[in-house]
């Protein structure tokens, strides 16, 4: 059974990426995909970029806005 078709971007490209997320503080999906674009001219769409942050070790969520009124002590209570 095949495993698929290959990624766009190499292992190596991938562990670049990685660094330069870091590195240039990229935060969207949009920030990142542009970045792909200009750096190794791949056009992926936005709904792919989350399989490939996964792919390279990246954590991939929704932000969400902190509750001003949750209090000092929300943390320790939710978690």
């Amino acid at each position: 059974m095949g495993d698929g078709r290959p990624s766009k971007l190499t292992e190596d490209g991938k562990k670049e990426l990685k660094e330069d997320i870091i590195k240039f503080g990229l935060k969207t999906t949009n920030q990142i995909k542009k970045h792909i674009e200009d750096k190794w001219n791949i056009d992926y769409a936005v709904s792919w970029l989350p399989t490939v942050l996964r792919s390279v070790g990246a954590k991939y969520g929704k932000p969400y806005i902190k509750n001003i009124e949750e209090g000092e002590h929300a943390e320790e209570i939710y978690s």
